[in-house]
């Protein structure tokens, strides 16, 4: 009875409460379309066969994996600011006869593909992506068994991509060429190459048949490595800049820089020709060169030597070296070198030797006369008798 009592008056309240008036239920004006068009859904054109020719900027995807006959394109850029996605699937070639699997001219501009495959583009002078204008982005993209796997024209910026099999090229791209975090395995005869003033870094070049990684003047090369390639590991051009870098076992040198050349902080392990060369007016420093068959260390005139690591190097008929300077001019300081042919071999004259920790190799020293070599004591034998040649 009590609780009947509490809930009276509060209904009493709420019937006694006057009711709001409705406003006018239609509408002003006419209805709004309340769908999307499907150029909103989806703003973008659907590339659904073979032998596409793009005439309009735009973006452009894949639909399916598509095959083409011998001689045809996949697909052809005729238009600047133009957008491709693969879309995951496979633009697939012909063979030895094929076209090129995206072709773009060198008068045109800004193209990026991206988020697929090109396989089997093996005709003479074609490529899996063949886009010779500037400034493009080619991004994750994997080429196999092209004739070309990927090249980018003039400043392309290419990136998160693979190249295998393919059998003049791995990743190339012209002057001052972005190449980052690609890979290329078993290509002919280079696996990623750039032109003057380009940047290639964090890239892993493994068993192609000549050139690891090969780039042009004023290149800046990090973070890579190159492995059991058939020829140098890493190839730069003059003024070039190697750091972090490693080259294992492959058949030639494993990092060679022309003049004027900065290698840091790289390792050299296993190399048949020499660990680590640099021509005239380089430095070479803070690297370590183990286990090579030529010289661990090699350098030509007016260069500087400093804080490397030599070791085991140079056990051939040709006599390798820890460190080998064949001009003049050259500052070798502060490395340590160790159980190798010859420690220090200099051949030139004007050469200035000091402070280096030279021990237990066959030769810790071999120097040419009119040269200056300054000997920690620790390493001086009892009763030496200095050549007059050294001084």
């Amino acid at each position: 009875m009590k609780k009947i009592a509490l809930l009276l008056p509060v209904a009493l309240l709420l019937t006694a409460l006057p009711c709001a008036a409705q406003g006018p239920l239609t509408p002003p004006g006419a209805p709004a379309p309340t769908m999307k068009t499907l150029e909103q859904i989806e703003p973008r054109t659907p590339i659904s066969s073979a032998d596409y020719v793009i005439s309009n900027s735009g973006s452009y995807y894949l639909t399916s994996n598509l095959t083409a006959t011998a001689g045809q394109n996949g697909i052809t850029v005729n238009a600047d600011d133009v957008t491709i996605d693969l879309n995951g699937f496979t633009l697939i070639g012909s063979g030895v006869g094929s076209g090129h699997g995206i072709y773009q001219n060198s008068a045109l501009r800004n193209l990026r593909v991206h988020n697929g495959k090109v396989v089997q583009w093996g005709g003479s002078g074609k490529g899996g992506v063949y886009a010779f204008g500037k400034n493009n982005q080619l991004d994750h993209i994997q080429a196999a068994t092209n004739y070309v796997g990927i090249y980018g024209g003039s400043g392309p910026r290419i990136s998160d991509c693979s190249a295998r099999n393919n059998s003049n090229g791995g990743i190339a791209g012209g002057l001052g060429s972005t190449i980052s975090g690609c890979s290329a395995y078993n290509n002919s005869p280079y696996g990623i190459q750039a032109g003057n003033g380009s940047t290639i870094s964090g890239c892993s070049a493994y068993n192609n048949s000549s050139y690891g990684i090969l780039a042009g003047s004023g290149a800046t090369i990090s973070d890579c490595s190159a492995v059991e390639n058939t020829g140098y590991g890493i190839y730069a051009d003059n003024g070039s800049t190697i750091s972090d870098c490693s080259a294992v076992e492959n058949t030639g040198d494993g990092i060679y820089a022309l003049g004027g050349s900065t290698i840091s902080d790289c390792a050299a392990l296993q190399n048949t020709g020499d660990g680590i060369y640099a021509g005239s007016g380089s430095r070479i420093s803070g690297c370590s060169a183990y286990y090579n068959t030529g010289d661990g260390i090699q350098a030509n005139s007016d260069s500087q030597l400093t804080g490397n690591t030599c070791d085991n190097n140079g056990f051939t008929v040709f006599n390798g070296a820890g460190i080998h300077v064949t001009g003049t001019g050259n500052r070798i300081d502060s490395n340590n070198v160790t159980d190798n042919d010859y420690g220090i071999y200099v051949e030139g004259a004007d050469n200035y030797v000091a402070d280096n920790t030279v021990r237990d190799n066959t030769d810790n020293y071999n120097i040419a006369p009119g040269n200056q070599l300054n000997i920690l004591l620790c390493e001086v034998p009892e009763n030496i008798d200095w050549p007059a040649s050294v001084k």
